[in-house]
């Protein structure tokens, strides 16, 4: 058994794997890569984590108090795992890696 902090270390290996700053082959530039490794070595915690395995918002469905403040807080919807069997064609997801958002519209969103 691994303890908490480690949990998710497997995870984020594989991500880090994926990501640009680590890619060869002609698909990913020397600039781009370069950039990508300058961002892991200076972007704060918070945002490398993001960066490394993005997060994925459903926002078919929304609660009343998401995006509003508590206590000093942003209420957010929960975050889904990044799976594409998670995707619903009816469905609309934001995706945010702490550098830009995404939105992803379903075929048959409303």
């Amino acid at each position: 058994l691994l303890p908490d902090s480690l949990k998710l270390l497997p995870l984020y290996t594989l991500a880090l794997i994926k990501n640009t700053a680590l890619k060869s082959g002609p698909d990913v530039g020397p600039d781009e890569r370069s950039y990508a490794q300058h961002l892991l070595r200076t972007m704060p915690l918070n945002m490398l984590i993001a960066y490394i395995y993005p997060r994925l918002y459903a926002l078919k469905i929304l609660a009343p108090e998401y995006g509003t403040m508590v206590n000093g807080q942003l209420i957010l919807p929960p975050v889904n795992n990044l799976l594409s069997q998670k995707l619903d064609r009816s469905g609309i997801y934001l995706l945010d890696n702490g550098q830009y958002l995404f939105l992803w519209v379903g075929k048959a969103a409303p």
